[in-house]
């Protein structure tokens, strides 16, 4: 066990380490990546046109900006998925002797693309930072219904990751909210009191 592991000392407790070290260095890799590619997405979205585009000719119109993102960015992934042909074709063939997994897959196919869908929505109405924020906050729930479902431990770490997400989330919305209220015309803040 990873604590047998740590209180023995020597190279059992090193490894654990650097799996850990390996660990938070690809989630920060991750986070970095996801607000590369949201920044590149709110550069794309502000310089295209948006809403419906009228046709002359009476042909078919564009797809949406988000939707065109979504379908180009997920195109241009799937060639890397010919280094592992080998174990997909094997985990194909697992699945098919068993439907059970199959339905597991579906449902699991659905709802990442409900949530991925909904993930360029946000990215074409709001900014990177708050499509990127409405992710963290929603696999930081996702995390928090795993312990909690699957009687996970809950430790220090988890209780000070818990006090960080909250924080960012009352100082975000404070932020948003203050700078809101500046935004409105000064008529209308008459017309409230």
């Amino acid at each position: 066990s990873p604590k047998a592991a740590s209180e023995g000392g020597g190279s059992s407790g090193t490894a654990l380490e650097w799996r850990w070290v390996v660990g938070v260095t690809v989630l920060m890799g991750a986070v970095v990546a996801t607000t590369v590619t949201g920044l590149l997405q709110e550069w794309v979205f502000s310089s295209r046109p948006t809403g419906p585009v009228v046709t002359q000719t009476g042909g078919l119109e564009p797809l949406p900006v988000w939707k065109e993102l979504m379908i180009m960015s997920h195109l241009l992934g799937l060639p890397i998925f010919a280094v592992l042909a080998t174990d997909l074709l094997h985990y194909l063939a697992v699945f098919a002797r068993n439907p059970g997994l199959l339905l597991f897959l579906f449902l699991n196919a659905a709802t990442q693309a409900l949530s991925i869908r909904g993930v360029y929505e946000t990215n074409e109405r709001t900014d990177s930072l708050t499509c990127t924020f409405a992710i963290t906050a929603r696999k930081f729930i996702s995390l928090l219904l795993s312990i909690f479902m699957f009687s996970n431990p809950f430790t220090l770490i988890h209780v000070l990751a818990t006090t960080l997400v909250f924080s960012g989330s009352v100082a975000y919305a404070l932020v948003s909210y203050t700078d809101t209220a500046a935004k409105v015309p000064a008529s209308q803040k008459e017309k409230r009191t």
